[in-house]
């Protein structure tokens, strides 16, 4: 479950946005997959939160840019031998005071301002960079069920990931672009583990355990978003989709979303 300062930022973003019960018991069921504020668990909150995000309510306790692109806007500055005075300065010329704050399209601009003072922008692309060829895929298939125009779709990726191109996006910048492309309509696709062509392939995951992979990993993540598991067993098992995932990689992998999913229950610890 999640602890009290989520469910209250859920609340603020409620309020903020002016949505009553009914309409928040509906987005509960459709992004946080509960039927109780309470009962969210953390990858729900995450879905939650980034629905509000792109409905225009902000928080720092869940920034539009992720933590290793805050950490390299620093060091890029700090390598050009650049103070932090600097950085704060050239910020709230984007009209930001924390960095938290900084949304994909004030980071474009700053970019062009860091391009100016001589840092390498390609180079900070490139550590940015994170998304798998099945992600673009998964955005292309996007891209054409909800026919969404170019100049939308552009637009969309400048915003909430402060890119011209998907094949520069990292993680986050890709989550908020699937959710979004999601709210006008699309479905991820994920995995039947009916599918008698699963079983008997030698040395590959069993049906009974793509169907444990995929169940532990709804309820820890709190969605069934196949592009994310396939996401995550790609950095972590270097495979593109669940289906070619090995038997002992299968093992591997239940046994650490167990631990995942554990630790996500764990009561947090209180000290002095």
């Amino acid at each position: 479950m999640i602890r009290a300062l989520h469910l209250k930022v859920v609340e603020q973003a409620c309020a903020t946005l002016a949505i009553d019960t009914a309409a928040r018991h509906g987005l509960l069921q459709r992004w946080g997959r509960v039927q109780r504020l309470e009962d969210l668990k953390v990858g729900g909150y995450q879905r939650l939160v980034d629905h509000f995000i792109l409905q225009g309510f902000r928080t720092r306790h869940r920034p539009i840019l992720s933590a290793d692109t805050r950490d390299l806007i620093g060091k890029a500055y700090s390598d050009r031998g650049l103070s932090k005075f600097v950085l704060d300065t050239d910020l709230r010329r984007q009209g930001v005071a924390d960095i938290r704050d900084l949304d994909g399209q004030c980071l474009l601009d700053l970019m062009a301002l860091m391009e100016v003072r001589g840092i390498d922008i390609e180079r900070f692309k490139a550590e940015r960079r994170t998304i798998k060829p099945g992600q673009l895929k998964t955005l292309g298939m996007a891209r054409k069920v909800t026919e969404i125009s170019d100049f939308s779709y552009y637009r969309l990726i400048q915003r909430y990931s402060g890119v011209n191109s998907a094949s520069d996006l990292d993680d986050r910048g890709y989550e908020l672009s699937i959710l979004c492309l999601e709210g006008m309509g699309f479905s991820t696709p994920g995995l039947d583990t009916t599918d008698p062509g699963l079983a008997g392939r030698p040395g590959f995951a069993s049906p009974r355990q793509v169907a444990l992979v995929q169940t532990l990993w709804a309820e820890w993540a709190g969605n069934t978003d196949a592009a994310a598991l396939n996401a995550w067993l790609e950095r972590y098992y270097r495979v593109s989709a669940l289906r070619f995932l090995s038997a002992a990689n299968a093992s591997k992998a239940i046994t650490a979303l167990k631990a995942m999913k554990s630790r996500a229950t764990e009561p947090s610890k209180v000290t002095a």
